[in-house]
């Protein structure tokens, strides 16, 4: 899977499944709970254990929808901090590296040739340069990302290539 606007999609879906398994929960323990007149609750006591570990479910899964959140903001953070629309990491990288390889070669080619102009080769090394830079940003801020990706179950990323 590719860091792009399906992630955001896969992890809101991730969060939605979190949230209705907490609210089912929720309904669950309320079946084991009871209110005095005092509106003290009281908890069956043969549904202690049961009522005790759907506790800790609700718990971990508020954890996990807290995770989830604060994952989905970091992405769309970062969408932000590249300038990427529609979340297409994976395209604006490949862009970077293909203007890269394509001034690279258009240089090495004209030097060769010396057909290239001193001019037009500062320009190509300096749209070399300027390609690198923002590759170099974008991995540095996709990569933390990709690898919180991966610590997600069943939503592994494949480590970029360049």
């Amino acid at each position: 899977m590719q860091l792009n606007k399906e992630t955001i999609k896969k992890l809101e879906r991730l969060k939605a499944e979190a949230e209705a398994k907490i609210s089912a929960a929720r309904a669950d323990i309320l079946k084991y709970i009871t209110l005095d007149p005092k509106y003290s609750v009281i908890i069956d006591p043969s549904y202690r254990e049961e009522a005790k570990s759907i506790s800790e479910t609700m718990f971990a899964l508020r954890q996990e929808s807290v995770k989830l959140e604060k994952l989905i903001d970091a992405v769309k953070e970062a969408a932000r901090t590249l300038d990427v629309g529609n979340f297409e990491f994976g395209a604006e990288r490949m862009r970077y590296v293909s203007s890269i390889a394509t001034n690279d070669q258009t240089l090495k080619q004209g030097v060769i040739k010396g057909v290239l102009s001193r001019e037009k080769c500062a320009n190509l090394e300096a749209a070399i340069t300027e390609a690198e830079s923002k590759l170099k940003k974008h991995d540095e801020v996709t990569a933390p990302l990709v690898a919180r990706l991966d610590a997600i179950p069943d939503f592994p990323l494949p480590a970029p290539q360049r």
